[in-house]
């Protein structure tokens, strides 16, 4: 755990405590060779009549072989986990390359995410054997909130089209004597607290990205979040910045 000028968060001044060794979940994934890498999915036109979406999917190759698949994509309610829109799209992925696929799903009739009432959908992607089929190769969901949040030149922030007043304050996810290893349950009560017992709307992520189980639970409370890179007033080399990435 040696710091190093080309690791972040390191590089000229930290005014903050930081740890060594891992201290968040790890996952070993079994994928076939080609697999769904990564998922996006991008509202726009929001707070039109027919909002649109698109997904953003990059399905990755690491057979010897090119391949034909075929691939899903389902946006479902959150909660009620009804079906609201798909697509599908076939596709052909080179032996030892991962490529880019968007699909923009039908017209449906959707519910903003607000700070009093956070609407969520889950968007889900399958892969299947080209042709279709009943048992997918692989499937990745992704949750998502159809929001328009905006800075404007008269210096209002602005939340779905509607002026917001933006109350918050900074959050560490350190604790006492685990430093940065809390668990799950702790990570979502931080969360809790910062909305509902001190009346923010926002929190900032001093000064890293911060345990994806306190920015989900922020996302299902209505709970807004500024994120930042890990360090502080610092950006380093090439190598420093594709770490950050």
């Amino acid at each position: 755990s040696s710091e190093r000028p080309d690791i972040p968060p390191f590089g000229n001044v930290v005014d903050y405590l930081t740890f060594g060794g891992i201290y968040r979940d790890v996952w070993l994934c079994l994928v076939e060779p080609c697999h769904i890498a990564q998922v996006f999915v991008r509202p726009s036109d929001v707070l039109s009549a027919a909002p649109r979406i698109e997904m953003d999917v990059w399905l990755r190759n690491q057979g010897a072989h090119p391949v034909r698949r075929e691939l899903s994509c389902t946006v479902t309610d959150a909660a009620a986990g009804d079906s609201l829109a798909e697509a599908r799209q076939a596709v052909a992925v080179p032996a030892q390359e991962t490529v880019k696929v968007t699909l923009t799903l039908p017209q449906a009739r959707y519910q903003l995410w607000t700070l009093d009432a956070p609407h969520l959908y889950q968007c889900v992607a399958h892969l299947f054997e080209a042709g279709g089929g009943d048992a997918p190769l692989d499937a990745l969901t992704v949750r998502f909130g159809l929001r328009q949040a905006e800075f404007r030149a008269d210096g209002g922030f602005y939340l779905n089209g509607e002026r917001l007043k933006l109350v918050g304050l900074n959050r560490h996810q350190t604790y006492p004597y685990i430093g940065a290893a809390a668990p799950p349950r702790l990570q979502r009560q931080d969360a809790d607290i910062i909305k509902h017992e001190l009346g923010c709307n926002i929190v900032r992520t001093s000064h890293y990205p911060q345990s994806p189980y306190f920015l989900e639970r922020c996302d299902e409370i209505g709970l807004l979040v500024f994120e930042e890179i890990p360090g502080w007033q610092h950006i380093g080399d090439e190598d420093w910045q594709a770490l950050s990435l």
